[in-house]
């Protein structure tokens, strides 16, 4: 699984050259293969007292919203995840500006910059179990955040296509 991640990000980002349609396809065919695990296991049936009322869905997400708000280890590792996510979601949604409407660079220079990215992720993912054995994974993972963060001020700085590439 590991492999697959390390190979996914590179080869989207090669492929966003060649058509920026093909790695969403690519995308969308993994999650579909994903599924084909899933048909091999036995069918469960669960017998539900059909005199009790099924829940709502509503109640359910509250329930489980409740769980999570609940947990001492949950609570701020989803908070932070989803803050996490949501920041490099804008910042990604907005390099294509950079690099057409800032830069007056070529559409291929987003696609570089995406394979340049996923090569720093690569090596960040086979060096971070050693950098989490020495320094904690609290300081790893905050570490990571604050290099995600000086990268996406730095991507915003940016005056050239090599600068942007570096960031």
């Amino acid at each position: 699984m590991a492999i697959r991640r390390q190979v996914a990000a590179p080869v989207g980002a090669a492929t966003f050259t060649v058509a920026p349609w093909l790695p969403f396809l690519l995308d969308a065919l993994s999650y579909a293969g994903s599924i084909v695990p899933f048909g091999r296991l036995p069918a469960v049936r669960v017998q539900r007292d059909v005199r009790l009322p099924r829940p709502s869905v509503h109640r359910e997400m509250g329930d489980g919203f409740r769980w999570i708000v609940g947990h001492a280890f949950l609570r701020p590792l989803t908070f932070a995840v989803a803050v996490f996510h949501l920041g490099t979601a804008g910042a990604f949604s907005l390099l294509i500006l950079v690099v057409t409407d800032v830069l007056d660079a070529r559409e291929i220079t987003f696609g570089i910059v995406l394979a340049a990215s996923a090569v720093g992720a690569t090596i960040a993912t086979l060096i971070a179990a050693r950098l989490v054995e020495r320094f904690s994974r609290r300081n790893v993972i905050s570490v990571a955040a604050i290099v995600t963060a000086l990268s996406v001020i730095a991507v915003g700085a940016v005056t050239a296509e090599w600068q942007l590439i570096a960031a």
